[in-house]
């Protein structure tokens, strides 16, 4: 458990993390998945795996949690956002 790593309780922890990142645990975490699920899927390699596969190499256990902190984040579905990041890079071309 993290708070014992860091020598401390969860409430201490949990509280922290309230004032530092303005959020709570499960969104902060929520919110380090999907940033990590992005850095995935700019991978040319990420093309050949599906949305859910990069969601559960995340960190995510459920497609529904996936899909509601991910449009919580970007404000997009993660299909529109690598809809949009397949057309930036054939743009770029």
């Amino acid at each position: 458990m993290l708070s014992t790593q860091l020598s401390c309780t969860v409430h201490f922890l949990s509280k922290i993390i309230n004032e530092q990142f303005g959020k709570n645990f499960f969104d902060y975490i929520n919110a380090y998945r999907v940033g990590y699920f992005i850095q995935l899927a700019q991978k040319p390699a990420s093309d050949q795996y599906t949305i859910l596969s990069l969601a559960f190499e995340s960190g995510f256990n459920s497609k529904s949690t996936f899909n509601h902190s991910f449009k919580k984040m970007t404000d997009k579905t993660p299909s529109q956002y690598l809809k949009e990041l397949a057309q930036k890079e054939d743009e770029s071309k």
